[in-house]
């Protein structure tokens, strides 16, 4: 059985929030902060990791919760990596 991955600390930003009620009553919540520098890409990113080490663990799930949609979803998403 694989061993844990080392968890690193994620810096999310404070949140800020601010709402606006709209003339038909309903309420429009947004960030009152510009969205900061960041990749548009995510599966760039993915790529990059990969490339920086192939020997690495990127996605991984328990056996005993996968069922077939799960791992259907996961070739998906394999598949979008790879492929695209």
């Amino acid at each position: 059985m694989p061993t844990s991955a080392p968890l690193r600390a994620i810096a999310y930003a404070v949140p800020r929030i601010v709402h606006e009620r709209a003339d038909d009553g309903s309420l429009h919540y947004r960030s009152s902060e510009a969205l900061g520098p960041h990749h548009p890409s995510l599966a760039r990113l993915f790529r990059a990791a990969v490339e920086r080490k192939p020997e690495g663990l990127f996605l991984a799930e328990e056996a005993a919760v996968a069922d077939a949609a799960a791992e259907d979803f996961a070739e998906d998403v394999a598949a979008a990596f790879v492929g695209g």
